[in-house]
């Protein structure tokens, strides 16, 4: 479903980057090398593992075919969670082999940094392993500069900017976000950590949107929580608080967006780990899955930017139920969160690589 709205976009409406939910820099290096290696790789590289499906291949290929033509597509990541893969590694590597190792070193400290943390354990000397790995980054981001100078022609300017970024961001990461206040001993991530990832995720889009690629326009490809215009006040039996990314984006540019969230009635979806997540189809009759099942196509499309009429009888400006990821109900006016609604009457389990 994705894949197809992301070809029309493309094809028919000049949308010509794709920015993922997934890290800026291991997207961002995959676009460089995109043409290098197989979509089967590309996809491995640069976005997370829940998205490494058959259907996505697919896209990869296609992603790679655009490359070659007068109108390619760009794709990009705004995240700041690392993958823990080795395409930093696979970029630099073809330009010095040793500094691409020294990176790649660093990558896994940091990354296995942040898994204790989330796991719930921000360690007793974590304020000495965050300075030792932000002294490591000034390091390469220094040796980068001196680096790259003797083959300027290899480097263009975007990309230049773009690594600059990848760097910068670790150490802002870690002097922001990876701090012991989100991560407090037995508990890992927090809302205060949540909040803080979107902040840096939507800092990350405006930087996009206005550095790398000021004249095109953009598909995003988030979960639902990240693109609801106004997450914080929805309502859920947690009461979990998140202030996501599009709240924090400047105005000009959120007035820009319309924004779709997907939903499904039954069926199977997955979680992060890959296992069996069952879609719970026990939708109450105010519900954004019922009341777009009722058509009953196997795709529905519903455009909620639309003024209310003089009756007040459009179901999307009342509170509605949903779930999200198939199985936490929600409450929300669904046309204070989206501009369109897309149901999947049977979600199947992903075809995984």
């Amino acid at each position: 479903m994705k894949g197809r709205l992301i070809k029309f976009l493309h094809e028919e409406l000049d949308y010509n980057v794709v920015a993922f939910e997934s890290g800026l820099a291991e997207v961002g290096l995959t676009n460089e090398m995109i043409l290098d290696i197989s979509p089967d790789q590309s996809m491995k590289n640069g976005i997370l593992g829940i998205w490494h499906t058959d259907h996505n291949v697919d896209l990869f290929t296609y992603f790679k075919e655009q490359k070659n033509t007068s109108n390619p597509i760009q794709i990009a990541g705004f995240d700041m969670q690392p993958h823990g893969n080795n395409s930093l590694y696979d970029y630099f590597v073809q330009f010095d082999a040793t500094f691409a190792q020294k990176v790649q070193d660093i990558e896994l400290d940091y990354d296995n940094f942040i898994r204790v943390m989330e796991a719930g354990d921000f360690p007793e000397d974590g304020e000495e392993k965050q300075q030792a790995l932000i002294a490591k980054y000034e390091s390469v981001l220094n040796e980068w500069n001196e680096l790259h100078s003797s083959f300027k022609k290899d480097v263009n300017e975007d990309v230049t900017k773009l690594i600059e970024r990848i760097f910068s961001l670790r150490i802002r990461s870690l002097t922001e976000n990876y701090i012991r206040v989100n991560y407090p001993n037995g508990v890992g991530f927090t809302n205060f950590a949540n909040n803080a990832r979107d902040k840096v995720m939507s800092d990350n889009l405006v930087w996009l949107l206005e550095e790398m690629y000021p004249d095109e326009k953009f598909i995003l490809w988030a979960h639902n929580a990240h693109i609801m215009k106004k997450n914080s006040i929805v309502k859920n039996e947690y009461n979990y608080v998140l202030v996501n990314m599009i709240e924090q984006l400047p105005a000009e540019i959120k007035e820009q967006a319309y924004g779709i969230g997907l939903y499904m009635h039954s069926g199977n979806s997955a979680f992060n780990d890959r296992s069996v997540m069952p879609v719970y189809s026990d939708h109450k009759v105010n519900s954004v899955e019922y009341l777009l099942h009722q058509p009953g196509y196997p795709v529905s499309f519903l455009n909620i930017d639309i003024v209310d009429d003089e009756n007040n009888t459009y179901w999307w400006n009342s509170e509605a139920t949903s779930k999200s990821l198939g199985q936490y109900e929600e409450k929300y006016i669904p046309s204070e969160q989206y501009d369109g609604l897309i149901l999947i009457e049977e979600a199947n389990y992903p075809s995984y690589r």
